[in-house]
């Protein structure tokens, strides 16, 4: 007796798929993780943009003749306006850190 080809072909596996790829699924820590990242790259990128927004502005302007004598002064302030940009950037900046993120997700 010669076997069907139905009965000689074993099923195919179901396929597999990532649960996190799945749409109407909750978020995995992979996923609340990745994301984080992602908030956390934009915001130091708009935080680099805040601070040479202001280097420009500062260089536009005029500065004291005291500042150029001091070698530590310009060192000083740069530092300052890193931390100060970095403090803006992380309370909600411009608003550039959440568009990016949010065109990212957009396009995951």
């Amino acid at each position: 007796m010669v076997p069907s080809v139905a009965q000689s072909l074993a099923p195919l596996p179901a396929p597999q798929s990532d649960p996190a790829v799945q749409l109407g699924t909750p978020e995995t820590s992979q996923n609340k993780a990745g994301m984080a990242k992602l908030r956390k790259a934009a915001q130091d990128f708009e935080a680099i943009m805040i601070d040479s927004l202001w280097g420009s502005m500062k260089d536009g302007s005029l500065g004291s003749d005291d500042d150029l004598d001091d070698p530590t002064s310009s060192s000083m302030q740069q530092l300052g306006m890193q931390m100060v940009s970095g403090a803006l950037a992380k309370a909600g900046g411009l608003g550039i850190g959440k568009m990016i993120v949010r065109e990212l997700q957009s396009k995951a």
